[in-house]
């Protein structure tokens, strides 16, 4: 699925007015594209330990990727944390299914943070779990799904 609708050549921030609505009613795995094709040789997989990042694990190691890339989990937290030590987990995960996996984790905001890594390890692919609140959080708060689909110049693979 493409990121912008018609209008795509006028705005960079704009998003097709039909992609959130697709990502949050379809419960497979959606591809949002870019323009260019790129093979993937290396994926940075936004790891929050929440269910649809775990739903993105799961079905990496029961569903391997063809080539299977090179994968980095990532987390936005402290070194030592619950978190990183679920994605430490997670990167052992991936390994026993064949990927050349490793976890790592820096404090900062999540948008920020993980536009900088993907930019920081050359990745090819983003891979993270989508729409993770409601409609109505997401209208008040923000959503670091829609942020990231605006700002990541990469495809992203998005798991509800």
């Amino acid at each position: 699925m493409g990121k912008r609708g018609e209008g795509a050549d006028f705005e960079k921030l704009h998003l097709g007015s039909n992609l959130e609505r697709v990502v949050r009613a379809v419960h497979k795995p959606v591809l949002i594209a870019s323009r260019a094709f790129k093979p993937i040789g290396h994926a940075v997989f936004a790891f929050d330990d929440g269910v649809s990042a775990r739903k993105a694990l799961d079905s990496l190691v029961q569903s391997p990727m063809a080539d299977r890339p090179r994968i980095t989990v990532f987390s936005v937290t402290d070194q030592g944390s619950d978190l990183a030590k679920a994605g430490i987990a997670a990167a052992a995960r991936l390994t026993e299914a064949g990927y050349d996996a490793a976890a790592k984790a820096e404090p900062g905001h999540a948008e920020k943070i993980i536009t900088e890594e993907t930019e920081r390890d050359g990745a090819d692919l983003l891979i993270m779990g989508a729409y993770g609140h409601s409609r109505i959080r997401n209208l008040i708060i923000g959503s670091t799904t829609t942020s990231l689909i605006r700002s990541c110049p990469i495809p992203l693979l998005l798991f509800r």
